[in-house]
């Protein structure tokens, strides 16, 4: 109950207007107790608010995802071909993609403002404040096996370096397989899920959270060093235009990738490659794989160089860090 009333609260006060606790209160029928569990609860959550005048308002507005809006800002070859479904809270966009799915549709993107189980590579969570970030989630149906689908999140890590790049960024790095870095800190995640239907078409939903802006609290949640767009910019991006130049290049991508799968894609990723000439260590369960990180090769699998040759990795429950030196 103080969850859903903590998401129609945080609704009301997106736009950064100020309400008394009296206001609040008659509103959603609340006593002063509650309302303060309320507050703890959008707090919990990472939003920032100010007390203030026995009232509350954000310390920092956010847009609403809009299903119109990005519409808008797609080209226009590509409007009748994209389904958007914009929800302001979910558990995860890559849940809700394939069930919220027109298959009239090539495309079929979802995007929250928030969400309540946000997930990462190997079960972990990830950190889904509301309003500021960019969680979403393109659907894609494709009759390529699941073989011929390497290479796959390394693509949509490309797009959200070329989008961001359009929109003033420099300096992106790639960590293969899955993840964007701003000097030496996480920027943005990819989660690629794949799922074989009965029409025999492949089911893939390609899951992207970028972080534009990430309350402190938020921050040290998370066990390594993350960054924002912010912090790159030192401004807010319209998050609509954003993610609508992502599913733009994406759309643009898979469209190469149907027809000559990785190929096309690992010269420029090279050109990204977070680790390069680097020595690394390769996690696998129990096993692991230490040499010089030589990039990627053209199926997009990890090429390792070690004492008896260079090694190719594919993906899978596997992580990759960077050698620290004794």
């Amino acid at each position: 109950m103080d969850h859903d009333i903590a998401i129609k609260l945080l609704l009301r006060l997106h736009r950064g207007d100020f309400f008394t606790a009296e206001q609040l209160k008659s509103i959603y029928q609340l006593t002063t107790a509650a309302l303060q569990k309320v507050i703890s609860r959008l707090k919990e959550m990472g939003t920032e608010i100010i007390c203030e005048n026995q009232g509350y308002r954000l310390q920092h507005p956010f847009s609403l995802f809009q299903e119109d809006k990005i519409k808008q800002y797609l080209p226009e070859q590509l409007k009748e071909h994209v389904q958007v479904n914009a929800l302001f809270s979910t558990d995860s966009t890559n849940t809700q993609a394939p069930l919220l799915a027109d298959n009239r549709y090539e495309l079929s993107l979802c995007v929250a403002d928030h969400q309540t189980a946000g997930r990462g590579r190997q079960a972990n969570r990830w950190e889904s404040p509301p309003g500021r970030n960019c969680y979403s989630s393109l659907l894609w149906y494709t009759d390529l096996q699941v073989a011929a689908l390497d290479g796959l999140s390394l693509i949509a890590g490309l797009a959200i370096v070329k989008v961001l790049t359009k929109f003033g960024a420099n300096d992106l790095k790639l960590k293969w397989p899955n993840d964007v870095f701003w000097q030496q800190k996480k920027l943005a995640g990819i989660l690629v899920e794949i799922d074989l239907c009965k029409q025999k078409k492949t089911q893939i939903v390609i899951g992207a959270g970028v972080n534009l802006y990430l309350p402190e609290m938020v921050k040290q949640k998370i066990k390594q060093p993350v960054t924002d767009v912010y912090s790159i910019l030192r401004l807010l991006p319209d998050k609509n235009q954003l993610v609508a130049c992502f599913t733009a290049q994406m759309a643009k991508y898979l469209k190469t990738f149907y027809q000559f799968g990785f190929l096309p894609f690992y010269r420029l990723w090279n050109k990204y490659n977070l680790y390069a000439s680097q020595h690394v260590i390769l996690y696998s369960g129990n096993y692991y794989h230490e040499g010089l990180c030589v990039g990627v090769s053209q199926q997009g699998n990890l090429l390792i160089k070690k004492t008896d040759g260079i090694h190719a990795f594919s993906g899978g429950e596997i992580s990759l860090k960077k050698k620290i030196a004794v």
